[in-house]
């Protein structure tokens, strides 16, 4: 059975103001339920259930930028995945002619940096972007 991508998200209201933005890489899975578990089936090797419908990753993990390859977030509630994309404020800054949106690497994106070290950024500053805590 072949299903395709756009038909995953028939269900979904997407917002129309959702672009490449956050620093966040979402996963969604198919609304019905028998593709979800061929699905799971064939990710991960489950034959019992299938994994939550909506998963979100750094776009860093996502894109091989760090080690970290875990999941940040996972639902099956739209609304619920919606909050948590919200409470991700846009965060950016001009460096050398280029927009970093992940404080914490440089503006090559290839090596991990400490934003209030380098960028300059406060704890406050973190937190208002919603950023994940990497250490204390």
């Amino acid at each position: 059975m072949r299903v395709e991508w756009k038909e995953y998200i028939t269900d979904l209201d997407i917002p129309k103001d959702w672009k490449h933005i956050n620093g966040l890489h979402i996963w969604i899975d198919s609304h019905d339920p028998k593709v979800r578990t061929a699905n799971a089936n064939n990710i991960i090797g489950l034959d019992q259930g299938f994994m939550p419908r909506f998963t979100v990753q750094t776009a860093n993990s996502y894109n091989g930028c760090d080690d970290d390859h875990t999941w940040i977030f996972e639902t099956d509630s739209y609304k619920d995945l919606l909050d948590f994309v919200a409470s991700k404020k846009e965060w950016a800054v001009l460096k050398d002619g280029i927009w970093i949106t992940d404080p914490y690497y440089d503006e090559t994106g290839r090596f991990f940096v400490d934003p209030i070290e380098y960028y300059g950024l406060t704890k406050q500053d973190l937190k208002d972007y919603g950023s994940i805590e990497r250490g204390e």
